[in-house]
């Protein structure tokens, strides 16, 4: 009876907020601040989604289910930066439109182990974060980084109208 009487969600989806999610599980919001580090554990969690970024035969573990409201439009950064390091466990990162649960993002280590996903979001947007074992059906602790990344600058000065030119810099 999900958001009504007879309404069933299909077997691999979950009723949250009367709508059927892809997702199941225990979800944490963690509402709209930027910064913020939230420690957290796969250990014991069901294992109900597959990010599409663990790629061959390895087995994808339980997952740790998160809600992140934005603050204000621009770029975020989510990364589990450190957890191999801290404790071995290697992780993945899929970041899912609330709602309708499309993939919008899903990495597996671009940071060496560990991973990281940026996407913009408009002022008031949730999405949905699963952190997951990416390796064997692994599980263990993380530390799940989220920020809001500075605005792209614009160049400041004229290159004049002299072509060819060739310019150096960072």
């Amino acid at each position: 009876h999900c958001g009504g009487c007879g309404l069933a969600c299909e077997a691999d989806t979950a009723c949250r907020g009367g709508a059927c999610a892809c997702v199941s599980g225990v979800l944490q919001d963690l509402g709209d601040a930027a910064p913020q580090d939230v420690v957290g554990s796969t250990e014991g969690k069901p294992n109900a989604y597959r990010p599409t970024c663990i790629l061959g035969p390895s087995k994808s573990s339980g997952e740790a289910l998160y809600a992140f409201t934005a603050p204000v439009a621009g770029v975020y950064a989510l990364d589990t930066l450190g957890t191999h390091n801290d404790t071995g466990y290697d992780t993945a990162l899929a970041v899912l439109s609330e709602g309708d649960c499309v993939e919008l993002a899903c990495n597996d280590d671009s940071l060496g182990v560990d991973p990281r996903i940026t996407v913009d979001l408009d002022e008031g947007q949730t999405i949905l974060v699963v952190v997951d074992g990416s390796f064997e059906g692994d599980a263990g602790d993380f530390t799940l980084h989220v920020k809001q990344l500075p605005p792209p600058s614009c160049p400041s000065g004229d290159l004049g109208a002299t072509v060819p030119q060739t310019i150096g810099g960072t």
